[in-house]
């Protein structure tokens, strides 16, 4: 009989761990991108720098969330979820970024740069938060089943 392995309790802790640090550093970043966005190019920076970041924070905070809904599950409906949110998440960025294209009302130059600062901030946070994270690893053997 083959049984499937879920996972431990103690695997959803890294990613509660990545969820509010990741929190706590999109605001952060939202406020200060803002602020120097407004610096470097007026409300068009602002606006720039808010929806660049926010777009970044609001796909890897989706995603962990994702995580953290299918961690109990199977390992196969994870990988489903995840690989189905991240078709879902490029679809809403090229709709996104179709309807952006001809509005003048931020700063497009500082949208790329927030939008992939915000990204690459986001994917190294997360690898750092899992990394230092403890997690107890146990390996048990089991005894074939006899016939």
């Amino acid at each position: 009989m083959t049984t499937t392995k879920r996972a431990p309790q103690s695997l959803v802790l890294p990613m509660r761990k990545v969820l509010r640090v990741g929190l706590l550093a999109g605001a952060l970043g939202l406020v200060l991108g803002g602020l120097i966005g407004y610096l470097l190019a007026g409300l068009e920076g602002l606006w720039g720098v808010l929806m660049g970041l926010g777009i970044s924070v609001l796909f890897f905070t989706l995603t962990v969330v994702l995580a953290l809904v299918t961690a109990r599950m199977r390992p196969q409906m994870l990988g489903a979820a995840i690989l189905g949110s991240w078709l879902v998440k490029i679809a809403a960025l090229i709709a996104i970024l179709a309807v952006l294209r001809e509005q003048d009302f931020y700063s497009k130059p500082l949208f790329f740069v927030a939008l992939l600062l915000g990204t690459f901030g986001y994917l190294g946070m997360e690898a750092w938060v899992v990394l230092r994270t403890k997690v107890l690893y146990l390996e048990t053997e089991f005894a074939p089943d006899e016939e």
